[in-house]
């Protein structure tokens, strides 16, 4: 039996392809226009002339800065002062020097290019000799290489969020029995099974074994067997107190002894699906209620987590720090804000007697 794969896992194979050739072609690219400016950039030595420059200072000093965690670090900074003569006029320079090593090897050759018609323009001919002999483009491909990946990523985020995910209003054919519910997304099986409502997690290695098998109809002590699980849950059905779960969500939390389990489904449709099979089975059902929140208070707590990224984020005041959180927004945060107002949350709660104690 060939492999049933729902909408969002063969939507999620089609981004990683998507998401490998963008990272391969924005590499290439950003390293090809890299060497090409960097290249195009020092044209005027072709017609340069050549002076000697000398050293009237060299200094060293700590300084400060945050890592991409936004832990504080110090680093060593050379900074060189020289100046060269072109006629009669003396040209003064600084440069600075992340590497004290670097600073060394320019000490010992100070042959200066520089531009006839404006003596200002100068480059070191060491390094001019060094760009222009570079005809690899290996180190532009590594310079270029954290930038693209952060841009492919970035990608890939915003195409799980509104591409990937699976929809909420369709029932996938593999994913479902009439007792047995499997969610691919978050690698969990919930099934009912002699009197007891049954959860357990599946180790991804395991999960194609554990999806072929579930749509080869095989019974719930099979896929315990083959799911590697970590955990699992078995709930008797005439002990649950209490169901609660949000219209819009494809969890649903159970109590049972006066602690709260939660039961991840592959979407809301399979979620529903699963709630009309349990329901009826559970004790008599002495409560039910129904809450519905306002716009406002849908979206607070996503509103609130955004702000308190924010915050944290100017406190920190890290660039990689701010980028995450902008991804955060982007991809979290604020599309999350914006469908609790579109569709603000309804909760459901049933709340059963139990007829074992």
């Amino acid at each position: 039996m060939e492999l049933i794969k729902s909408p969002g896992q063969i939507r999620k194979s089609r981004t990683k392809i998507i998401v490998v050739c963008l990272f391969i072609f924005s590499t290439m690219l950003g390293a090809i226009v890299t060497q090409h400016l960097s290249k195009r950039s020092l044209a005027w030595t072709y017609n340069a002339a050549k002076t000697t420059a000398a050293i009237t200072n060299i200094a060293e000093q700590t300084e400060e800065y945050r890592n991409f965690r936004g832990r504080k670090r110090y680093r060593e900074i050379v900074t060189v002062d020289y100046k060269y003569s072109v006629e009669t006029e003396t040209y003064s320079h600084t440069k600075e020097f992340n590497n004290p090593l670097d600073a060394a090897k320019l000490s010992q050759n100070l042959s200066i290019l520089y531009s006839p018609s404006n003596p200002n323009q100068h480059q070191f001919e060491s390094q001019v000799r060094s760009v222009l002999a570079r005809d690899s483009l290996t180190p532009q491909l590594i310079s270029a290489a954290p930038f693209s990946g952060a841009l492919a990523y970035a990608v890939y985020l915003i195409l799980s969020l509104f591409w990937v995910r699976e929809s909420k209003n369709v029932l996938p054919k593999g994913f479902f029995r009439e007792n047995c519910w499997l969610d691919v997304d978050d690698r969990y099986v919930v099934a009912l099974d002699k009197g007891n409502l049954v959860t357990f997690d599946i180790h991804k290695s395991k999960l194609s074994t554990v999806q072929t098998s579930f749509q080869q109809n095989k019974p719930i002590s099979d896929l315990v067997y083959l799911s590697g699980h970590s955990e699992i849950l078995i709930l008797p059905l005439d002990e649950i107190t209490k169901v609660t779960s949000d219209h819009n969500s494809d969890l649903v939390y159970i109590e049972h002894d006066d602690a709260e389990h939660r039961f991840e489904f592959l979407n809301v449709s399979v979620k529903n699906h699963a709630l009309k099979r349990i329901l009826p089975l559970l004790p008599l059902i002495k409560k039910y209620s129904k809450l519905e929140r306002g716009r406002f208070e849908s979206s607070l707590p996503a509103l609130i987590g955004a702000l308190t990224l924010v915050a944290v984020a100017g406190f920190i005041g890290s660039y990689v720090v701010n980028l995450i959180v902008g991804l955060l927004l982007v991809t979290w945060l604020l599309p999350t804000a914006a469908s609790r107002v579109l569709d603000p949350l309804i909760t459901r709660n049933w709340f059963a007697r139990p007829t074992r104690t």
